[in-house]
This record gives C-alpha cells, structure tokens and sequence, in this order.
C-alpha cells in the first residue's frame, strides 16, 4: 500500500495534471507514474485517480457518461440533453426498421394473394360467358 503522504502529493499531482488540461481532451489525462509492481499498489493508484478526475469534473459541473464501447466522457447539461435525444431518436429508429417476414405473414399474403386471383378469375369467365 502506499502512505497517506504519498497519497496526498499523487492527489495533488493529478489535480495539477488536470488543470492543466482543461481545455484538452479528458483521455489524455494520466499522472506520469509507472505501473507499480504491487498489484494491490496499482489498484489502489487507478482508485485514486479515478476518484480525483470525477470530483474535479463534477466541481466543473459536467457529468460522467460511460458510452457503450465503455468510453467515458464528461457532458455539460446541455451535452447531456442532446445525447439523451440522439439516443431516444436511435431507439425509435431502430423499432421503424423492417424485418423478415414471419411464417404466418407469408401464409397470410399468399392467402390473400390466392384469394384475390381465384376472384379475379370467377369475375372474368362469369362476365365473358
């Protein structure tokens, strides 16, 4: 494990790293530490700087959005809206799309089909006789 005082100077370092990334994109964020040997150690370590980057963006009032893919991006309100749309509109989207046709569908177009052309024949041979 580490020490609270190493705890605090990693904490403060990402801080700073963020900082200085405000404007940049949130994936390049990192705290320039090695991967510890310590399994334990490196758990520990993504905690904390997960644990850092979330309350730094929520003091900036954005949200945490975990896409499909499991990309993670931090939307303001307005963001956050507009995905929601998008997503709701791909919903609906997707229920529109057309499908293969059942087996009771065929059987009832082929019905109907059969229907309609042995009506069609009756009307012609009763009219020409």
């Amino acid at each position: 494990m580490i020490t609270e005082d190493d705890e605090k100077k990693l904490r403060d370092k990402i801080r700073k790293s963020l900082d200085q990334l405000e404007d940049k994109d949130p994936s390049l964020l990192g705290t320039g530490e090695r991967p510890a040997e310590d399994p334990e150690r490196a758990s520990h370590l993504e905690k904390i700087v997960a644990d850092e980057t979330d309350k730094y963006f929520e003091e900036k009032g954005l949200k945490k959005h975990i896409s499909s893919s499991g990309r993670v991006y931090w939307l303001t309100p307005e963001e956050e809206q507009g995905w929601e749309r998008h997503h709701v509109h791909r919903r609906k989207k997707k229920k529109k799309t057309r499908h293969s046709l059942t087996r009771k569908e065929i059987l009832f177009y082929v019905f109907f089909f059969l229907s309609a052309l042995i009506i069609i024949i009756v009307l012609f041979r009763t009219t020409v006789i």
